[in-house]
Formats: C-alpha cells, sequence, structure tokens
C-alpha cells in the first residue's frame, strides 16, 4: 500500500491556547468536503458517510445510489459513447487509454463554492471514476482549498486494460505535482488470504473510511 504523510500548515498563534480554541472547528477554512468520483466511491461513500468526518459530501456518477446515509450532493456524469462498443444489448469499454475530458461547468462550479479542503476519492480502472479523476486532476486549479487525492488501484482479475487504465489516471496527477494515494485491492487478498470477492471490497471500504478519516 501506498502512503504519504499529509503536511497541513496552521497558522501561528501569539496568544494563549484559549485563543485557539476559540476557532469554530467547522469554520470555513477548516472545513473538509469528500468529492466521490465515479460508482465504486460513490457507493462507499453512500454506505459509509456517517462514518467520515467531512462537512459536505458531492457524489459525481451516473446515476445516484439507491441509498444514501447522508446528505449529500449529486451531479450525473455519464462517459462519452464513442469510449465503447456495443454488442448486441451490452457495451464494453474499449481497449485504448481513457482521453482526459475539460471539466463539466456545473461541477465546477460547485467545487469553487466549496471552502477549506477538498479530497477527491475514486476507485480507478473502469470508465466514470478514472476519467473524473484524471481530468478533474489536470485541469482543476485553484490558490484558495486544499485538495488531497485518493484511489483504489483494481484487482488483478479485473484485467489489463482496467489497470492500465488506473496506472494512466495516477501518472497523470504525478506529473501535475498532485501526489495521489493509492492501494491496490489485491494487497488485501495477499493480507488476509484469498478472500471471497465481497469480503474483499468489504476490507477495502474499512481501508477507505480509515484512510479519509486521517487525511
Amino acid at each position: 500500500m501506498k502512503r504519504r504523510t499529509f503536511l497541513k500548515t496552521f497558522p501561528v498563534f501569539a496568544a494563549t491556547p484559549l485563543a485557539m480554541a476559540a476557532i469554530p472547528a467547522s469554520s470555513p477554512a477548516h472545513s473538509r468536503h469528500l468529492i466521490a468520483l465515479g460508482t465504486a466511491a460513490c457507493r462507499s461513500v453512500a454506505k459509509d458517510g456517517e462514518k467520515l468526518n467531512f462537512d459536505s459530501f458531492t457524489l459525481i456518477d451516473g446515476e445516484l445510489p439507491s441509498q444514501v446515509n447522508v446528505h449529500a450532493k449529486f451531479f450525473r456524469f455519464i462517459p462519452p459513447e464513442y469510449l465503447y462498443e456495443p454488442y448486441e444489448h451490452v457495451r464494453f469499454l474499449k481497449k485504448e487509454p481513457l482521453p482526459i475530458l475539460p471539466i463539466p461547468q456545473d461541477i465546477e462550479t460547485h467545487l469553487r463554492t466549496l471552502e477549506g479542503e477538498l479530497v477527491f476519492l475514486a476507485g480507478l480502472g473502469r470508465a466514470t471514476g478514472t476519467l473524473l479523476f484524471q481530468s478533474l486532476g489536470l485541469h482543476y486549479r485553484t490558490h484558495t482549498q486544499g485538495l488531497e487525492w485518493l484511489a483504489t488501484m483494481p484487482f488483478y482479475f479485473e484485467g489489463i486494460y482496467s489497470r492500465k487504465n488506473a496506472d494512466q489516471a495516477i501518472y497523470v496527477l504525478a506529473d501535475n505535482r498532485r501526489e495521489p494515494t493509492s492501494h491496490c485491492l489485491d494487497e488485501i487478498r495477499h493480507r488476509y488470504g484469498n478472500l471471497a470477492l465481497r469480503s474483499a471490497y468489504e476490507k477495502a471500504d474499512e481501508w477507505i473510511v480509515s484512510e479519509l478519516n486521517e487525511i
């Protein structure tokens, strides 16, 4: 698991510790906002949002999860049709690198209204989360917000192209000095044994909750 230490800068107070205590923890400068990108991240937040220490939640995906346990702002994002190859009644993602897309205006406008720290979460490998992660990572610029990027990498059985898509998204951010934190899901199975898929995903959700609350 790749981990790094997140450094935060706090103002220096010349007064007594009581002066620090007088500042509300939920003041805009110290607010934390979680932005879930794609189906896996949105489902994770919908299920475990009450365990997460954030002031707001934003979900961006093709569909809103059927049950969301926290109040969240939802934006619909559907990957372009040209990324898929139709076969009978099913669509398959083409085996080629995913593009970097412009940020939809409504999403960018919403992000800029949030004061404090923005934490972006995505499960990489498939279209929606990967597209949003790398596109926002490249295009979204701000001088007033703190930005953090957290991603899970796909299981190896999900295929080489899913892995390539995930690697590309990490490289895009790293090349633009975003320093994303990533976690390979296969490390869960190495650590706990050959878990059933459902158990492996549950362990992944536990890791996500722990990592998000540490940021």
